[in-house]
């Protein structure tokens, strides 16, 4: 309920945001990029899930999302080659901050998104609970993520880039060993809440 709430003040709050870079409608869209990408990461994700119910399926759609997106890699260089714009650019890579601030952005996701799924499943599975409880634990989790996102421009005007990615690393891994901890206490949900 709390997340449909903020869900809905979000939408409401967002409504007079304008976009400072308007569409530029002249640019073509990359559609065949679009399709290589966004099938050869639903097969992988797709070899992912398969891996409990049959090892060859598995191997069989991981080969083949690997081969669409090196297909989707070569269209890049392709279209970069003849002058084209391609959907994402190699050059975007060759920027040693665009690649620290991937790695940086991928390593938090891992952490907050690999964690939620991982004690969402363990809550569900091996607890018991239904997906309210399991909501009422992460509520803690979402109320962090909207603080921080709103103290966000305040933080980044005040602080170096560097010390707020490294208290938000600090903060996500001790709410995570918080939560571990917490686990194995009371079966009850609103004793994991915080």
């Amino acid at each position: 309920m709390f997340q449909a709430l903020v869900i809905v003040v979000i939408i409401v709050l967002s409504r007079n945001l304008e976009d400072p870079l308007p569409p530029d409608p002249t640019r073509p869209f990359d559609t065949t990029g679009a399709v290589l990408s966004t099938v050869g990461l639903v097969l992988v994700v797709m070899g992912i899930l398969a891996a409990d119910n049959n090892v060859w399926l598995m191997i069989g759609l991981l080969a083949a999302g690997a081969l669409v997106l090196l297909s989707f890699y070569l269209s890049i260089r392709a279209k970069e080659r003849a002058g084209r714009e391609p959907l994402l650019s190699t050059d975007l890579f060759r920027n040693r901050t665009s690649n620290l601030g991937l790695v940086t952005q991928n390593v938090q996701w891992l952490l907050l998104m690999g964690s939620s799924f991982t004690i969402a499943t363990y809550l569900q599975v091996v607890r018991g609970y239904d997906a309210i409880q399991t909501g009422v634990i992460f509520t803690a989790a979402t109320v962090g993520l909207l603080a921080s996102s709103l103290a966000a421009e305040r933080l980044a005007k005040r602080r170096p880039q560097r010390t707020l990615i490294m208290t938000g690393f600090v903060v996500t891994v001790a709410g995570i060993v918080a939560l571990t901890a917490m686990a194995g206490g009371s079966p009850a949900p609103w004793a994991l809440a915080p």
